[in-house]
């Protein structure tokens, strides 16, 4: 992670706390609070996967994160590649509820495993499309279930690898209040 991508950062963060005070206060203090956190963040940007951190459109308000790997419409809203989504309405409960900011981090870990695993992804899913075309253009009929079944499977496998991303985070923080709080002298 080299000073150059801290530098990135810290302009994506100054871009997100203008637009957004509160929300990006807090997501401040969230980083500072979690090393992994910003770890993440930063070789997500050492690989130019990540770019912007937004807020959420307001029609997908109840949406907690997204990681947007190519340009995309969002609610009516185009978002750029390489863009993490967030709410704000969560980053700002976050400041007033322990609860809320465990759950703010285990969601911006977990969309920020997607920037990190972009290429990945994107392979993933352009060998499912060709796995389709193929099957398209074969004698009738076309059965899409195995190349379906084998994207079902390999997206669930990576949701929950990016999800344990974030609990493992949540559950190291855990660890280290606890040992800050209760360490015997030496």
């Amino acid at each position: 992670m080299s000073k150059a991508d801290e530098k990135k950062l810290e302009q994506m963060l100054k871009d997100f706390e203008t637009a957004n005070p509160d929300a990006g206060k807090h997501f401040r203090t969230l980083l500072s609070d979690t090393p992994a956190l910003k770890d993440n963040l930063l070789e997500a940007i050492g690989k130019g996967h990540l770019e912007r951190i937004e807020a959420i459109p307001a029609g997908m308000a109840g949406a907690p994160g997204g990681f947007a790997s190519k340009d995309t419409t969002v609610a009516g809203v185009a978002v750029k590649a390489n863009t993490i989504l967030i709410s704000t309405t969560g980053l700002e409960a976050a400041g007033k509820d322990v609860k809320v900011a465990n759950t703010m981090r285990m969601i911006l870990t977990h969309e920020s495993e997607h920037a990190v695993n972009k290429d990945a992804i994107l392979k993933a899913g352009k060998a499912f499309e060709d796995k389709l075309t193929a099957i398209s253009k074969g004698p009738s009929p076309h059965d899409y279930t195995p190349p379906l079944k084998q994207k079902a499977d390999s997206d669930r496998l990576r949701e929950a690898t990016d999800q344990i991303g974030g609990l493992r985070l949540r559950l190291s923080r855990c660890c280290r209040q606890c040992l800050d709080h209760h360490a015997a002298p030496l």
